[in-house]
Formats: structure tokens, sequence, C-alpha cells
């Protein structure tokens, strides 16, 4: 419980409410888990949010250096997926993803 702990403390998530307009914070902490799973299942409002950080990160860009254009993480993603498929079909040898920023 205490590496749970540890990893949540410092998770806060600050949005807008759609109805209010009013800005809210919502926080992952020991409240967020299942106690009667052993914490080891999240609620619904903790796994959106966490949702909803994976989409946006997933959406920000960067500059590709072989493409030299900017692409989303979610496209790099896809483009590691189409690295692994030549491989097992034996088109070309799969070297793995190395970040160089």
């Amino acid at each position: 419980m205490y590496r749970i702990k540890e990893c949540v403390d410092e998770f806060e998530y600050k949005f807008k409410d759609s109805e209010t307009g009013k800005i809210k914070k919502f926080k992952i902490t020991e409240k967020s888990f299942t106690k009667e799973l052993n914490y080891l299942h999240l609620n619904r409002d903790a796994s959106r949010l966490i949702a909803q950080e994976l989409e946006k990160k997933l959406q920000q860009t960067i500059m590709h250096k072989d493409l030299h254009r900017k692409v989303s993480y979610q496209y790099l993603i896809r483009l590691e997926a189409y690295k692994l498929i030549k491989h097992l079909i034996e088109e070309k040898e799969y070297e793995g993803f190395k970040m160089w920023w």
C-alpha cells in the first residue's frame, strides 16, 4: 500500500466544469482505489482522469527526425506497429524505437 500512496500523492488534475464554468481539482488518492480488491482497481472517476491524461499525451506532437514534420505520439506508436508487422512478415529486420529528443 505504501508504494501506491507514494505514486498517487502527486497526481492532481485541474479541469473546467462544463456546466458551471468553475475550475475544479481532482486528485487521485487512496480513496480512488477499491479497498475490497486490495487497491488494484480504480474507481470510475480516477479511471476517466487517467484516460483523459493519456489521450492528451497521445495528441501531443514532436518533430520527427526522419520525416521532417511534426507527428503525434499516437502516430509514433502506429509507425512502430508497422515496423513490427514488416519484421513478422520477414520483410525488414526490426530496430527498436530510440528517443532522440
